[in-house]
């Protein structure tokens, strides 16, 4: 019989998620500098998610809430997939909570560095929990956290990536933007097809 996934990582996974959640439901609101709406229309490229975008976070801490709370299910209690995939969604969390303060304090060259690594940590989220439902081992519900995550960082990445790029100076030469903002998308898109694939 497999052995049990330790509780102190399902704890863990458990406070990293609650602890995004609130931290970025509060700090702009508890913190005296500026939000995470300024700061992006400040630094606006033609990349940057229009605001009603930033509304599938609700649905994404729904799904990353639910996620980590059925790993105390009996079903799961001893599942190889859960203990796989439970490292990289902590990760996912701290990086997340990482970048909500880097880029309200308008490092955004830095925070584009800590996104792209919370990309790769939701990459490695997104393969294993995908590959448990693909052996059969768990059911397409326990890929979902994972697929919506990476969904939302993959143009996230592409969009803060932009933002950097406009900060430090660079114009696009000899691209323009509009055509800049065509190849982000571009790469977004072949990211996701490869996983998709694979």
């Amino acid at each position: 019989m497999p052995k049990k996934v330790p509780l102190i990582l399902r704890l863990v996974a458990i406070v990293a998620v609650l602890g995004n959640v609130v931290f970025n439901y509060t700090y702009g609101i508890l913190g005296s500098g500026p939000t995470m709406k300024t700061v992006s229309e400040r630094h606006e490229t033609l990349f940057t998610p229009a605001n009603y975008a930033f509304s599938i976070w609700g649905l994404i801490y729904t799904a990353l809430i639910a996620f980590v709370f059925s790993t105390f299910l009996p079903s799961n209690r001893r599942s190889r997939a859960v203990e796989r995939t439970l490292p990289a969604l902590i990760a996912t969390q701290v990086l997340s909570t990482l970048w909500i303060a880097v880029f309200l304090r308008e490092a955004i060259v830095e925070s584009a560095f800590v996104i792209v690594l919370n990309l790769a940590a939701a990459i490695v989220f997104y393969v294993e929990s995908h590959a448990a439902v693909a052996r059969g081992r768990q059911s397409y519900w326990f890929s979902a956290p994972a697929s919506l995550l990476l969904g939302w960082l993959s143009v996230a990445s592409m969009a803060n990536i932009a933002m950097a790029l406009q900060f430090s100076g660079y114009d696009g030469r000899p691209l323009t933007p509009a055509l800049w903002t065509v190849v982000l998308i571009g790469l977004a898109v072949a990211l996701g097809l490869t996983l998709g694939l694979r």
